[in-house]
């Protein structure tokens, strides 16, 4: 019987070994596509997405005054705002601005605007 348990709990060990190595090869497969539609955010172009999705966040840089990186593309204003709102907590000393179209709606840069 002590034989038979030490097989028992031999032959689990194995299988959760298994198991570890295939969720571990799944999760190097996710990081990668995550990865992948990270890059695809980051283009402030975005030629795909910019007809169906009217909101943008964005950072501008300061020496220069352009675009720098997007963090958020989306239909709805509260997403944005929300996105906006963090990013100024997250990033303080960076300019961040949301567009409606070609409108700024809101923008940290500029008085009245501010975070909350």
């Amino acid at each position: 019987m002590i034989e038979d348990g030490e097989a028992h709990t031999i032959g689990l060990l194995q299988e959760l070994r298994e198991l570890a190595e295939q969720i571990s090869d799944g999760h190097m497969d996710y990081a990668q596509k995550f990865h992948k539609l990270l890059q695809k955010v980051r283009n402030p172009n975005l030629p795909e997405v910019a007809t169906d999705f009217g909101f943008r966040v964005f950072s501008m840089e300061p020496e220069v005054g352009e675009r720098g990186r997007t963090i958020a593309v989306c239909a709805n204003i509260t997403i944005a705002v929300a996105a906006w709102e963090c990013a100024c907590k997250i990033f303080p000393k960076d300019r961040w601005i949301v567009t409606w179209g070609g409108l700024v709606q809101y923008d940290s840069g500029r008085a009245g605007t501010s975070s909350r």
